[in-house]
């Protein structure tokens, strides 16, 4: 019976400070101060910054084990600038890049060995230039280029040992 009261406190504990958290994100945005903010979403703490009431600044989810899951920072209410995500281990999971709240520019996936998934380039939110596809021992899967939202050019495949299996000229992409 200890036991259960002790946890029903704990509870009602947790419940308090997210009600407290949550009062003091809204307090922020209504009275467009600035500061950070730190609250919950399920178990991941999350600490976003805020001038005037805008996300402006550092953005973070971070693991109940202290380890930061994701990373990256606002201007103006947009995602801008470099954007990371990682395993529990600190592993990179992803780097995202944007400009104002649209990817550009080079974008990274990684498997969870650590041995890059896919790269992508993009312009101002759009795919554009080359994208490439791993397996999980680096060898090249699949690549080509983009042009807008079409694929554009050559593209190939390949086999796990790294033998191109297809090949294929999409010419502009735009048909």
């Amino acid at each position: 019976m200890e036991l259960i009261r002790n946890n029903i406190d704990r509870i009602e504990s947790l419940k308090e400070r997210l009600k407290e958290s949550s009062y003091e994100f809204n307090k922020i945005l209504s009275d467009k101060k600035t500061g950070t903010v730190e609250t919950y979403e399920g178990k991941y703490l999350v600490r976003k910054n805020y001038k005037d009431g805008v996300q402006h600044g550092l953005h973070e989810r971070v693991h109940p084990s202290g380890q930061v899951m994701s990373r990256g920072t606002y201007f103006n209410g947009q995602p801008h600038g470099l954007y990371e995500g990682f395993q529990v281990t600190g592993e990179v999971l992803y780097e995202w890049n944007y400009h104002h709240g649209k990817l550009h520019g080079q974008q990274r996936n990684y498997y969870d060995n650590g041995m890059l998934k896919r790269t992508e380039e993009h312009h101002k939110g759009g795919p554009l230039g080359e994208f490439v596809w791993y397996y999980d021992n680096g060898q090249v899967k699949r690549r080509g280029s983009m042009t807008g939202i079409y694929p554009s050019g050559i593209w190939e495949t390949f086999n796990r040992n790294g033998v191109r299996t297809g090949r294929v000229d999409l010419g502009h992409g735009y048909n």
